[in-house]
């Protein structure tokens, strides 16, 4: 069965379940079910199609298999201005033509990534809610630059899968769990798990993932679509929730690999406030010049069996009839590969992480977000003596900063956003040691787990 039938298939399923809300989207279906960047873009150009048209028909599918029937709860906020945002796209393109490939195409954005609008931007976390970034993060940035339409922020694993040993891929506090749209009881994979699910579920053209080790490949690889982790540097970190500066990087996430060059062009360039960029400017291309429908001929693919083999007749058959497409496109392919020492890298990349997570990027914490994010996101140890917290044993600093009554990072504040009276609602902001209803105030609850063992995604 091809993709487009499978997905024209699951909303007939879902129109069963949801009545007039999935009818509307299926008046809307031929436009945005399995439609490219390109055939969007020639559809606008060519005055059937306009950018205000295409926000409603993806609000409809929004409503129709995120918020009711199937859930995906994939999308965690929309963007209340995106409607006016096309309009004033729609005016432009009349008036002075399209600014690029992506003018006019709504986007969807992880919400570890910061807008200075009407969202939030919490990486999942109910710690954050209500907090404002001080501008746009550079990535959101570039997308407004080229007439892209941020539609809204996807769910995540919380804070990126970096916050204890015990988290759930695509769960989050504030979002809670997204599911697969090919089979909703399975893993969605993640962190970029709402981001993965709402492209393959043509909630949007395609959204922007972020990853550390895996948080783009995999929920790509899990949902069928075409992830790219770019080399660090290309695209600014400015303004996305951290955990490590010599791994982490946004990328694209998209249904063709068309789709995903046309994304990355539009968010490689260099930024000032991220010294890794300051050669991305003179690197960024336009990546669709070089889409070829030869370019696997001559190319020399390992195949590492030991990371698939054996342990699914159904996968494994799969895997061999891709196997069978990359040989009769060209490819040479090494089979099988071993890789020594794999065992080890596993590690030795937690180590370089936790390392990373106690010294945040230089500019985040001053530069890029506002004092109170800071509190939540940086991981230090207490540099002063410490007293012991009398119901749980563990320790506060004495030479915490101090926060005013009421605010988020107050004892008060946090009870309000997290509701102390639920304590399974509070696992994202506090580290093992300590129990919500008694220690809601103590600044180890800001910090997040570095346990070894943690999930690093």
């Amino acid at each position: 069965m091809k993709r487009r039938d499978f997905i024209r298939i699951g909303l007939l399923g879902a129109g069963a379940m949801t009545g007039g809300v999935a009818m509307a989207a299926r008046k809307s279906d031929f436009m945005v079910v399995e439609a490219g960047v390109a055939e969007l873009q020639a559809a606008m150009q060519a005055g059937t199609l306009t950018a205000r048209a295409l926000v409603r028909a993806y609000l409809a599918r929004i409503r129709a298999i995120d918020r009711a029937g199937p859930r995906l709860n994939a999308i965690i906020e929309l963007n209340p201005d995106a409607l006016a945002i096309a309009a004033e796209l729609d005016r432009e393109r009349k008036a002075s033509g399209p600014r690029g490939p992506l003018h006019g195409i709504p986007v969807l954005i992880k919400d570890n990534i910061a807008t200075a609008d009407g969202m939030q931007t919490t990486a999942g976390s109910l710690a954050l809610l209500g907090v404002k970034p001080p501008r746009d993060a550079f990535v959101a940035s570039r997308l407004r630059a080229a007439g892209a339409i941020i539609l809204g922020k996807t769910n995540l694993s919380e804070w990126a899968n970096f916050r204890s040993t015990r988290s759930t891929s695509g769960w989050s506090a504030r979002g809670g769990l997204t599911r697969n749209p090919y089979a909703l009881d399975r893993n969605t994979s993640g962190s970029s798990s709402g981001s993965a699910a709402a492209v393959a579920a043509n909630l949007a053209a395609c959204a922007v993932g972020t990853e550390t080790d895996g948080s783009i490949t995999s929920p790509a690889a899990i949902n069928g679509l075409v992830g790219i982790k770019p080399t660090v540097g290309l695209i600014s970190r400015n303004g996305i929730v951290p955990i490590a500066h010599s791994q982490d990087t946004a990328g694209p996430m998209a249904r063709t690999v068309a789709d995903a060059a046309a994304l990355l062009g539009a968010l490689a360039g260099s930024d000032p406030r991220d010294d890794a960029t300051r050669e991305a400017a003179a690197r960024a291309v336009d990546y669709t010049r070089y889409l070829d429908a030869d370019g696997l001929r001559g190319a020399r693919i390992g195949v590492v069996r030991a990371n698939f083999g054996g342990r699914n007749d159904l996968a494994s058959a799969v895997v061999e009839a891709a196997l069978e497409v990359l040989k009769a496109r060209g490819a040479t392919l090494i089979d099988p590969v071993e890789l020594p020492n794999a065992g080890r890298y596993g590690q030795s990349e937690l180590d370089v992480l936790l390392t990373c997570a106690r010294r945040p990027r230089a500019g985040w914490t001053a530069r890029s977000i506002s004092t109170r994010w800071r509190t939540t996101t940086a991981t230090r140890a207490p540099r002063a003596s410490t007293r012991r917290c009398g119901s749980t044993g563990s320790t506060r600093s004495s030479r915490q900063p101090p926060v005013r009554p009421g605010s988020p990072t107050s004892s008060r504040g946090m009870r309000a956003a997290a509701d102390s009276r639920n304590p399974r609602r509070w696992p994202a902001i506090r580290t093992s040691r300590c129990r919500p209803a008694s220690c809601a105030g103590c600044p180890r609850a800001f910090r997040l787990s570095a346990a070894p063992g943690a999930n690093p995604h």
